[in-house]
C-alpha cells in the first residue's frame, strides 16, 4: 500500500528541497557537520531519541534543536511544533 501511494503521490516537500538542503549545507558548513555528527550518533547507538517534547512534554516522534553550535551534543528534544516556535523567536 504504501510504496503505491509514495509512487503515485511522492514525499510532501517542494521539488526544489534537495536544491534548497544544499544551499543550505554550503552557506552554513559548521551546522552542516554539527548535523552529520548527531545523525552518525543517533545511528549507532550513542544517542537515542526521546519520544517526549522537552517544553509542552508531549509524547510524540521529536526532532534535535541545537541551543549552539559549539558540540553536537548540545541539543534538546522537542516536537515539531515547538522546534519551529524555538526557530521563530
Amino acid at each position: 500500500y504504501y510504496r503505491k501511494w509514495y509512487a503515485k503521490n511522492g514525499r510532501n516537500r517542494n521539488n526544489n528541497y534537495i536544491e534548497k538542503m544544499l544551499e543550505w549545507q554550503q552557506a552554513n558548513p559548521e551546522k552542516a557537520k554539527i548535523h552529520i555528527q548527531l545523525h552518525l550518533a543517533l545511528k549507532t547507538g550513542e544517542i537515542k531519541r526521546i519520544n517526549i517534547c522537552s517544553k509542552c512534554k508531549r509524547k510524540t516522534k521529536t526532532q534535535a534543536h541545537h541551543i549552539d553550535y559549539n558540540h553536537f551534543l548540545n541539543f534538546i528534544w522537542l516536537c515539531a511544533s515547538c522546534h519551529k516556535k524555538e526557530h521563530l523567536t
